[in-house]
């Protein structure tokens, strides 16, 4: 049921969110998050951090000073279980920071604990999209004419995925890399691991490069 608190206006959107919390619990990241954390992060744990944030993503897409007003509005931490007054910006950046410093190892242990729970994957699914800033941007930013035509500071993002959506691998590319460029250094990588063998690799159009 929905907290006591909540005004009738409120219920679509704690449903709302109730939804996604229960999606991302199913979705194998939250065991591969907690697993890098292993109790490192004392006042408010990794793994709740990066749900918030993922949740808030689904539903009132924002900045990270966006995240946390956004948060103190919402009944998200009373779903999930923490003090709300211990997720703000510093965290988020904290926890930003470790992710980066472990991207790694978060890539190989998602990688493997959706093989270990699913078995054999029936397809990977490889695609690169981009992202511009209104700004500088960040050092891997380059002026480029990114996929809508215009010409922006932009990054790319290589994602590889499972059928059903789960990430295996992915990468931050230069502004100017080509997709198909990208997408074979890729596969390079993830062809001698065991969730790739005997499956099929589907990309777009782009690798007809």
């Amino acid at each position: 049921g929905a907290p006591s608190n909540l005004s009738i206006e409120c219920i679509s959107d704690h449903l709302d969110l109730a939804l996604l919390n229960e999606l991302w619990k199913s979705s194998g990241l939250m065991a591969a998050i907690r697993s890098i954390d292993e109790g490192r992060t004392k006042q408010l744990p990794l793994e709740y951090v990066v749900r918030t944030l993922a949740i808030q993503r689904c539903s009132n897409p924002g900045s990270k000073l966006q995240a946390v007003q956004w948060n103190k509005r919402t009944s998200l931490p009373e779903i999930i279980g923490y003090d709300i007054n211990k997720f703000n910006y510093t965290r988020i950046n904290r926890t930003l920071k470790f992710l980066a410093d472990h991207d790694r190892e978060l890539q190989e242990r998602i990688a493997s604990n959706a093989y270990r729970s699913t078995g054999k994957f029936s397809a990977i699914f490889m695609d690169v999209t981009d992202t511009h800033f209104e700004g500088s941007g960040c050092a891997a930013a380059e002026m480029t004419k990114i996929k809508s035509g215009n010409s922006k500071i932009a990054i790319g993002i290589l994602l590889t995925c499972s059928e059903n959506g789960t990430p295996l691998r992915w990468r931050v590319l230069p502004g100017r890399e080509k997709d198909h460029i990208a997408m074979n250094e890729m596969i390079g990588k993830i062809k001698s691991e065991d969730w790739t063998t005997q499956t099929p690799i589907i990309f777009d159009r782009a690798m007809g490069k």
